[in-house]
């Protein structure tokens, strides 16, 4: 009952696999482009110049370190955290707290890993850093 063939046309239950739903479509190019105008008409902004630009270009270059971690910090049990506002949610409260959680996430996985970096062996084998060489001249 999962799965009938009409017309060579492959049907689930609620999804048909040959038709895309436009208005997704639409409204992620549309979420793509807002996001690229933003960075792009505060480009100045986000340079290596400034302190946000510094900073992103850290996180952008510690990504693997952060996606290897987080799983280690992140909360078990995150709806605890959201179950007061379960009855009577709020949007702005409810943003609030997951940027505070990804904030706290991000920062603890870039402490492990700069720990972590700490160690030529562990760099290397968590995150590929390998070991600067000496420069014999000096």
């Amino acid at each position: 009952e999962y799965l009938t063939l009409d017309r060579a046309t492959l049907h689930y239950k609620e999804l048909v696999a040959t038709h895309i739903n436009f208005l997704n479509l639409c409204t992620a190019i549309t979420g793509i482009v807002i996001v690229f105008s933003f960075f792009r008409s505060h480009q100045t902004l986000f340079s290596k110049e400034t302190c946000i630009g510094r900073n992103l270009e850290f996180i952008g270059r510690r990504t693997l370190d952060i996606y290897l971690l987080h799983y280690l910090i992140l909360p078990l049990n995150l709806t605890a955290f959201f179950a007061p506002l379960s009855e009577h949610p709020v949007p702005i409260i409810e943003f609030t707290i997951t940027i505070l959680i990804s904030l706290i996430v991000v920062a603890g996985c870039l402490l492990i890993s700069s720990i972590l970096r700490m160690s030529p062996i562990l760099a290397y084998l968590l995150f590929g850093v390998k070991e600067k060489k000496q420069n014999p001249s000096a």
